[in-house]
């Protein structure tokens, strides 16, 4: 965290009951903007129906493809931020662990299952390569 801290990073953490199930929010407000604003979840049945109806984002990797169901307005911007595979592959752990990332600018919501009360390197790697 000492080395978010230092990059102007702030991070609040709160767990909270989601269906049931215990949830570790991290909202992370970094220095200047990503200029992405884009959702990263879990693809779902009606996100494959709605993929016949509507273009999204695919990356050219499968697993990657067919778990991470991207919501976004700010395509150009959110598909170069994808072209890193560090990124593509925290965002697709978080995913497949029933978590979501949303980011939003300077703004980034991360959920993770299960209570989490310190950073690990891979949030931390995460929040690092965002920031260029």
């Amino acid at each position: 965290m000492s080395d978010l801290t230092a990059l102007g990073v702030t991070v609040e953490r709160k767990t909270v009951m989601a269906d049931d199930v215990e949830v570790t929010e991290l909202v992370v407000t970094l220095p200047k903007s990503t200029g992405v604003e884009a959702t990263f979840s879990q693809e779902g049945f009606a996100d494959k129906v709605l993929k016949i109806f509507t273009k999204e984002i695919q990356v050219g990797d499968p697993l990657f493809d067919e778990q991470v169901h991207i919501k976004t307005d700010t395509t150009e911007q959110t598909e170069a931020l994808l072209q890193s595979s560090d990124l593509r592959a925290i965002i697709e752990r978080v995913v497949v662990g029933g978590g979501a990332i949303e980011i939003d600018g300077n703004k980034v919501k991360i959920d993770v299952a299960g209570r989490q009360d310190n950073d690990d390197e891979v949030f931390t790697l995460f929040i690092m390569t965002l920031l260029g």
